[in-house]
């Protein structure tokens, strides 16, 4: 696949339902005429995020970049924007 124009990282800490939803409300989103891909940065949760993006309907599967130390949501974001191939980067809570 050719490098994806967005990139939409999701900083996420222990809040495994609340990722689900946004996650799936993105996978509901129609088609876009451009390449995109998500980018879950978990912020040292107890219950690692992985195994919820893995659980999601998007595809293909979120790339989970973990934190092994909590730095809070400013310090995932850019753990996120650090691993993202997109030109451009758009930020959402879960």
């Amino acid at each position: 696949m050719d490098e994806p124009l967005l990139t939409v990282v999701i900083p996420t800490s222990d809040r495994r339902e609340s990722l689900l939803r946004v996650l799936g409300a993105l996978a509901g989103q129609p088609p876009v005429p451009f390449g995109w891909e998500v980018v879950v940065a978990d912020d040292g949760s107890r219950d690692p995020a992985a195994e919820a993006a893995a659980a999601s309907p998007l595809r293909p599967a979120p790339l989970v970049v973990r934190r092994e130390v909590p730095g809070g949501p400013g310090a995932a974001r850019n753990e996120g924007a650090a691993r993202a191939r997109g030109r451009d980067l758009a930020f959402l809570d879960d």
